[in-house]
């Protein structure tokens, strides 16, 4: 996890520079206009900075009623939807109230703050690889007991327990009912990087899928509804593609009990259904 110090370094790596200087709170903006805030702690603006760990990196508020906004949830996690601070110059003035405020977020890595970045500016962004995301949440997963780190890592991996316990649960591909295990993905509902360790493992969180669904489901290409039916883009998959790729309308969960619907619903929402 970066504190405030940290990310104030790497943003200046990345080509932000310092707009406004506050004894609470660094604005940062890049070439393109991006402006960001970050926390500080110090008694008086002279004084040495003192790092921030909760939350360090401070978004513009209006964030929370762009179409960005379901992107940034699904990137950075759990935040602080009303972070106020007076020293934010340069924060467009909230709806009510007289102080600035800003959606406040932690920040895993250098990496996770250039992701954070790409989606602030609306870049397309490349789809995170499993070591990706297990290199992104290497700090968390070095302070876990070794067993269980390893099944979470296995579990990114469409391995170990989480595999197992979708395979007992499922017995072939979830939709299709192909049974050749050994073409079978074990795939995440709610995406790895995201959920939380129980989540991480919960075979309920998952779907034995044969590869094109799986990766179909994985970019968010399709989905399923709470009876399990399957929901499809079809500005991005016409009927062409559909069928080349096996994929129909048809479709539908073998099962879909209320405990999948919790993650379904999330599904859903990351991906904008």
């Amino acid at each position: 996890m970066l504190n405030s110090i940290e990310i104030e370094l790497a943003l200046k790596a990345e080509g932000f520079t310092l707009e406004v200087d506050n004894a609470h709170a660094g604005g940062y903006r890049n070439a393109e206009g991006l402006l960001v805030f970050v926390k500080r702690y110090k008694e008086f603006k002279t004084d040495p900075k003192t790092p921030m760990y909760k939350q360090p990196l401070v978004l513009r508020w209006s964030i929370k009623s762009s179409p960005l906004f379901t992107k940034l949830q699904e990137c950075v996690g759990s935040s602080n939807l009303l972070y106020v601070n007076h020293n934010m110059r340069g924060f467009e003035e909230p709806e009510s109230g007289r102080k600035q405020n800003g959606v406040a977020v932690d920040v895993e890595s250098i990496s996770h703050l250039k992701k954070i970045i790409n989606v602030l500016s609306g870049r397309q962004d490349v789809p995170q690889s499993s070591y990706e995301d297990i290199t992104l949440l290497s700090s968390f997963l070095e302070t876990l007991p070794e067993t269980t780190r390893k099944s979470i890592v296995d579990a990114r991996l469409g391995q170990g327990i989480f595999r197992a316990d979708l395979i007992n649960y499922w017995k072939s591909c979830a939709v299709t009912g192909c049974a050749i295990q050994k073409l079978l993905r074990a795939s995440h509902i709610k995406p790895w990087r995201s959920a939380n360790n129980i989540e991480r493992l919960d075979h309920f969180n998952g779907l034995l899928l044969s590869p094109n669904l799986d990766l179909a489901f994985d970019q968010g290409f399709i989905s399923f509804d709470d009876k399990g039916n399957v929901l499809i883009k079809s500005d991005i998959l016409d009927q062409d593609s559909l069928s080349k790729l096996g994929i129909h309308h048809n479709m539908k969960l073998r099962k879909c009990e209320n405990r999948h619907q919790t993650y379904l619903a999330e599904h859903r929402r990351i991906h904008q259904f």
